[in-house]
């Protein structure tokens, strides 16, 4: 009976500390800071945690954080809060919560110690572009015949000796090329450990659980039937759509850059951030703005923005406003499937092929047009948005375009224009 009596307050021990655990709230994270310094803005994420700051050896905390940082986060995850901090100080802000502390690094850089090696089964995205390739690849050029070389003036009768062939080329298999398509669209997003590699068809990739997730988006995404938005641009889209709903102040005039963009983003409701080397150049902009009763808190950025030099994206759910292009850029990306559309090129193409023959005429087929590429090279003619923020690229009858939520909505424009059809439902 003892024993009895002790298992069972054993176990509603083991209840009562699992119903704890469970209530107990999820942290949430508040920082505000208009033009307040870095090492104020830290403080802060580290008092809310209940953590203590740890410098890298390269700082020193009583003169190197005393720039100033904006940005303002309501309700945020601790590490979103500290990815924000990052983009806001120019240097790594990390959580380290075995240690109940917040690390603050020199400059960017990796997790030590949390690259995890994972193999990808690749074998779908291969067997899509083995069949591209046999549809409508490009032909491989004739080889090469070797030119003799001419005769010296007053040789002998021996034939001259050929040139030596060309070296052979590599064929790089469909997985390798895989690998160069997704480190170019995913970009920095993966790269704590080596790049990653093909080794028959799966991809290893060493890399920490966000780059991780990144790859298996990637694949996903590439894979599925009609393709599809990455989770950034989606979150872009729904950061967008917040901001052409609300409403924003009608007089703007011979207001500070900064202060403007706290007020449209307070009018939106969404968090922002201004990137770490912009901030000297956002706060010496004054921007004057006439807005109408019909004008957007979209609008009023884009015109707000137009004449300065700056941009602006979103970035870990946040407007990040920037002077640097290449660190404005999004990582959101868009799948288009284009086979369909293929096949209709490929008709208009036969339709328009001349007798043999003729001058002037026409007797190729759309694999000697460049297959798939000539969607790609019209969408990089016709995408107005500038080289760091827009980046094309195709895989089988795939087309892969990451850019922020103009450049998405661009090339929508531009392939309904060239007879492509959205999937049902989108």
């Amino acid at each position: 009976m003892k024993r009895v009596i002790a298992a069972m307050a054993v176990l509603a021990a083991v209840l009562c500390a699992s119903v704890t655990a469970q209530e107990k709230p999820e942290v949430k994270v508040s920082l505000a800071s208009r033009g307040g310094t870095a090492a104020a803005a830290l403080g802060s994420l580290a008092a809310s945690l209940g953590y203590t700051l740890r410098y890298s050896p390269d700082i020193d905390p009583e003169t190197d954080l005393d720039f100033p940082v904006w940005l303002r986060l309501r309700g945020a995850q601790p590490e979103r809060a500290a990815r924000l901090l990052t983009i806001a100080c120019g240097s790594t802000v990390r959580l380290e919560p075995a240690r109940r502390q917040v690390y603050v690094g020199a400059g960017i850089e990796d997790a030590p110690g949390r690259a995890i090696i994972r193999g990808y089964d690749a074998s779908v995205a291969c067997a899509q572009y083995v069949e591209y390739v046999n549809t409508w690849g490009r032909p491989t050029p004739p080889p090469t015949v070797p030119v003799p070389m001419p005769r010296a003036e007053g040789g002998t009768d021996k034939p001259a000796l050929p040139a030596a062939p060309p070296p052979a080329t590599y064929e790089a298999t469909p997985a390798e090329q895989l690998v160069g398509v997704m480190q170019d669209v995913l970009g920095d997003f993966i790269g704590t450990g080596p790049s990653p590699w093909a080794v028959g068809d799966r991809i290893l990739v060493r890399d920490s659980a966000e780059g991780h997730a990144g790859v298996r988006e990637f694949l996903d995404l590439i894979t599925a039937d009609h393709g599809g938005l990455s989770a950034a641009a989606r979150e872009e889209q729904a950061i967008v759509a917040r901001l052409r709903k609300a409403k924003p102040p009608l007089g703007l005039t011979e207001t500070p850059l900064t202060a403007a963009l706290a007020q449209l983003c307070d009018a939106a409701e969404i968090d922002y951030v201004v990137e770490g080397s912009s901030v000297d150049a956002v706060e010496a902009t004054t921007v004057n703005l006439e807005l109408g009763a019909d004008q957007s808190v979209y609008d009023a950025l884009e015109l707000a923005l137009a004449d300065t030099g700056g941009v602006w994206t979103v970035r870990e759910g946040a407007l990040c406003c920037s002077f640097e292009s290449g660190l404005a850029q999004s990582y959101g990306y868009r799948v288009f499937e284009t086979r369909e559309l293929l096949k209709k090129i490929e008709a208009a193409v036969k339709r328009q092929r001349t007798a043999p023959g003729k001058r002037d005429g026409f007797t190729g087929e759309l694999r000697d047009l460049g297959g798939v590429s000539v969607i790609s090279d019209a969408l990089e003619a016709l995408v107005e948005i500038d080289s760091f923020r827009l980046l094309i690229q195709t895989w089988g009858t795939r087309v892969i375009v990451r850019g922020d939520h103009r450049a998405l909505q661009q090339a929508e424009t531009a392939l309904k224009e060239m007879g492509w059809e959205p999937p049902k439902g989108n």
